[in-house]
């Protein structure tokens, strides 16, 4: 068993247990949600090994005061984020600091570095010289995402707009040079995570961003 299996594991685990929470509405998965939340947020990292020298310029080693973001730091992100949005109130009947935490997580671990930093390859823009590279599936996989965790959590206004826009820009430079067939460097059984998550930006605006209460916006998902 390799570090990746049981890192998709936790993850499938913890999406599990809230769409079946959602469904229920009982409260009999909340403790084992919790377990899930705790457990993902003390890893050092989202971004899986293989990502980690590649976005950190070098170092081997996940830093905790450097986050980056990968694929699968952004798929995390959106698990918490959604979770968040469906299921604070009950988890916070628990205790205060589990959507707090849900939160916090969310915005150091992705919102914050997204909106604060340039030279993330994916984003078709360095930092250092101004200068352009190819993008692929990375772009659209993770801003798909991102733009998901804006619209989820993001309460300040200004950072929802500047967030967005920002997604949208590095978007737009995917785009512009995707090819008119459609298909992915890497095959075709990757149109899914290209075009795919290409099409679910286009209907994040009729996300429900804010409903009455979690328990509201619960009996809007077993819809």
């Amino acid at each position: 068993m390799n570090y990746q299996q049981p890192y998709y594991e936790r993850r499938q685990k913890v999406q599990d247990l809230v769409l079946a929470e959602c469904m229920e509405g009982q409260g009999r998965f909340l403790d084992q949600i919790l377990n899930g939340i705790w457990l993902l947020s003390e890893e050092t990292s989202w971004v899986i090994p293989a990502h980690v020298k590649g976005l950190q310029r070098g170092n081997d080693l996940p830093n905790q005061h450097t986050q980056v973001v990968d694929l699968f730091a952004a798929e995390t992100g959106t698990l918490f984020a959604w979770t968040y949005y469906l299921l604070a109130d009950d988890l916070g009947k628990i205790s205060p600091l589990i959507p707090d935490r849900l939160r916090d997580e969310v915005r150091a671990r992705i919102l914050k570095p997204n909106l604060e930093r340039d030279d993330f390859w994916w984003m078709g823009t360095d930092a250092t010289d101004g200068s352009a590279r190819h993008l692929n599936n990375w772009t659209p996989w993770i801003c798909s995402n991102w733009l998901a965790a804006i619209l989820l959590v993001e309460d300040d206004p200004q950072a929802r707009v500047s967030g967005v826009y920002k997604a949208m820009k590095s978007l737009d430079r995917f785009t512009d040079e995707y090819t008119d067939d459609g298909g992915c460097d890497e095959g075709p059984s990757y149109w899914g995570v290209p075009a795919g998550p290409s099409l679910n930006v286009s209907s994040s605006s009729s996300m429900p961003r804010k409903a009455r209460s979690t328990s509201t916006r619960t009996r809007w998902c077993r819809k």
